[in-house]
């Protein structure tokens, strides 16, 4: 089954998660992406300027019902009954614009990223590409 971008958008997330497992054959496996809501543009957006636009696309588009980061991502898979069996962010220091205030924002990613030992590598993905089948045990 795959749920590029999709996760998000459903209504009931833990729902669809808990009844997806009936449509994935014997040695199949859920294979999808995710909008990482701990990218560093809408991080330090919420951080510095401590507001929170929703937008027609991207990981604040108007139409998300549910925000993931890597953790809640790899919690909420196998919580729901799935063995995870590759989980990675995709999508690096995408940039949005040539602003000044994005490309400040990236320099102190890299920052983070530096002064933290890679504790917050993850803010430097956009998104999270994942490869998850259903835990038998």
């Amino acid at each position: 089954v795959i749920c590029n971008d999709v996760i998000e958008h459903m209504p009931d997330h833990a729902k669809f998660l808990g009844s997806i497992g009936k449509y994935i054959a014997p040695g199949g496996m859920i294979i999808g992406s995710i909008p990482n809501v701990r990218f560093y543009n809408n991080m330090f957006q919420y951080l510095f300027e401590k507001d929170w636009h929703y937008t027609d696309f991207g990981i604040l588009d108007r139409t998300h019902l549910a925000f993931f980061t890597r953790k809640s991502l790899q919690k909420t898979l196998e919580r729901h009954g799935f063995r995870i069996l590759q989980l990675k962010g995709i999508n690096a220091d995408v940039r949005f614009s040539r602003s000044g205030r994005s490309l400040a924002y990236l320099a102190m990613a890299y920052a983070l990223v530096a002064l933290t030992f890679g504790a917050f590598a993850d803010v430097r993905h956009l998104q999270f590409a994942f490869q998850a089948a259903p835990d038998k045990s």
